[in-house]
């Protein structure tokens, strides 16, 4: 049976609004991403101090929560608290890097591949995300797209 999945196209628009005495400055930004055939979408509470595995990238079948590094084409990981810092660590094989998440922000990925050490090329792919609320518990929401 072939698949009942029609590829899509998923559309990030991504508006910032500056004021600063009184002058308004807008940015839109437009980014469509074509083919997609899977949208995984969570909100989930993390408990106080304790790391949460979010999703895991790699080469094999995908599965619950985890997903094939080459399909993977944006992903959005947003901590929805108000007052809690979150600290969301990115590893792969060669290494990892860790943003602290402030509240109510959000940060992007737009691809699998990273590097510890940029010297012109990517040579690792994320393996996976984790997510550790700092201050206390937190809530927080992902958005990954696959085509």
């Amino acid at each position: 049976m072939g698949s009942i999945l029609t590829p899509t196209t998923y559309r990030v628009t991504i508006t910032e609004e500056h004021i600063v005495n009184n002058n308004m400055t807008k940015n839109t930004i437009v980014y469509d991403i074509p083919n997609v055939t899977n949208v995984d979408h969570r909100v989930l509470t993390c408990p106080a101090t304790t790391s949460i595995d979010l999703f895991t990238i790699d080469d094999t079948i995908p599965g619950a929560g985890q997903f094939v590094s080459s399909s993977v084409k944006y992903a959005r990981i947003s901590n929805l608290d108000n007052t809690v810092n979150i600290a969301v660590t990115i590893s792969g094989s060669q290494g990892m890097f860790t943003q602290k998440l402030a509240p109510v922000s959000s940060m992007f990925l737009a691809g699998p591949e990273i590097t510890s050490s940029f010297s012109a090329s990517f040579g690792d792919s994320i393996q996976k995300v984790m997510v550790y609320p700092i201050d206390g518990k937190a809530d927080v929401e992902y958005v990954l797209i696959n085509a």
